[in-house]
């Protein structure tokens, strides 16, 4: 063998290994979890809607909206999980009455989850779960799959010319 087709093989070798590795990396830190949160939404019986936001592998906040009034926001925080093994969070509105936000998906808040949503005074209302930009409705791409796209994309010029 002479040293450019070793140096080639080597090269193919590395290359082969980090798409590899990217691949499985890709697979355990999805890029679309780190580019998308979760919104879970529903409708309180006094007419406000709700949106309970998934971020980070929690419920952080739920955004209170009604017509004719300035969106509200409550901070959520974990307090317990209950005997179903479902998580509950726990904040307020406006400082004074009582919000409670059971997940009954357990801990494993996907698509089409959903949540219960107790307020004081309010009752209780169910909200579904699904998927939101966590930057302006733009989807964006992370360091893994960016990483990815340029190794092993036949059109990525980076990747060609690491190559050659």
């Amino acid at each position: 063998m002479n040293a450019i087709s070793l140096k080639f093989m080597q090269r193919a070798i590395a290359s082969v290994l980090t798409g590899t590795s990217l691949l499985v990396a890709n697979a355990a830190f999805s890029p679309a979890h780190a580019a998308q949160q979760l919104s879970c939404t529903g409708r309180m019986n006094n007419g406000r809607n709700y949106n309970a936001q998934f971020l980070n592998g929690k419920f952080t906040q739920i955004r209170w909206e009604q017509a004719g009034q300035p969106p509200q926001v409550s901070t959520l925080t974990f307090s317990s999980t209950n005997a179903k093994g479902q998580p509950i969070y726990r904040g307020s509105f406006q400082g004074a009455t009582a919000v409670t936000l059971v997940d009954l998906g357990k801990g494993n808040v996907q698509p089409g989850s959903e949540v219960s949503v107790g307020v004081e005074e309010w009752g209780w209302s169910r909200g579904r779960c699904g998927t939101s930009s966590a930057s302006s409705g733009t989807s964006t791409v992370g360091p893994i799959a960016a990483a990815q796209q340029n190794l092993l994309s036949i059109a990525s010029t980076p990747a060609r010319e690491w190559l050659t």
